[in-house]
């Protein structure tokens, strides 16, 4: 029953804002995903597409910062926001993927917010080649306009949301907070004794004794992607 009344409700739903369509309706990720312009994360449904219609769908978006270099003579490129980017203090992108920091994080730690953008590259590049591990999902991030915020703090995120909105275009967004970020966190897998550019080696790799590292843990290994 559950199943068929969702069924009937999703007609419905293109005229709605993707927060009025996606959140506080208890689906479950399944259920989530089935909407359109939702996206499933840390147990609940939020809207990918903000306050625009859910018509727009989660994936509707554009490339974003197209031409932006993200990557030079082995450091993270940071660039000037453009023009209704507003939300941004910098901006760069990682395999083709719009970044974007606030003025506040990029204030209170470049460590971090570099160290955002290495994760990122790793997750995308686990054997060190230069290139995406998998381009199929590299041209869906890039194609339609995934968004990856880095806020200083719970409130700076909500600044965005409540004053700023997301730049033109963007189609899914994750956020990421520097306040979660932890550079040489003992979650490192190197850290552990495994490989940096070898994933089958991570789970199994426990070992932090050999080396100095900052045993609070690091979320944004698992935050950095949808």
């Amino acid at each position: 029953m559950r199943w068929f009344w969702f069924a009937l409700q999703l007609a419905a739903t293109a005229a709605q804002s993707g927060e009025e369509a996606c959140q506080n309706k208890g689906f479950g990720p399944t259920e989530c995903t089935a909407v359109g312009c939702c996206q499933y994360d840390d147990a609940q449904c939020w809207s990918a597409v903000h306050t625009a219609p859910c018509s727009s769908g989660g994936g509707g978006g554009r490339v974003l910062l197209s031409g932006v270099v993200g990557w030079a003579d082995g450091a993270v490129v940071w660039h000037d926001p453009p023009s209704g980017w507003g939300v941004c203090g910098k901006v760069t992108t990682v395999f083709g993927v719009a970044v974007c920091v606030t003025p506040a994080a990029w204030s209170e730690s470049e460590e971090r917010c570099n160290h955002v953008a290495h994760v990122f590259y790793q997750l995308m590049d686990n054997d060190a080649d230069g290139n995406a591990d998998d381009p199929e999902i590299q041209d869906e991030m890039v194609g339609n306009g995934y968004f990856l915020f880095v806020p200083a703090t719970e409130s700076d995120m909500e600044n965005m949301e409540n004053m700023h909105g997301p730049p033109d275009g963007v189609g899914a967004s994750q956020m990421t907070g520097i306040w979660e970020a932890i550079p040489n966190s003992c979650d490192t897998p190197t850290n552990r004794g495994a490989s940096a550019s070898d994933r089958s080696t991570w789970a199994a790799a426990v070992d932090t004794s050999a080396l100095s590292c900052d045993d609070r843990r690091d979320a944004t290994t698992e935050e950095v992607l949808p």
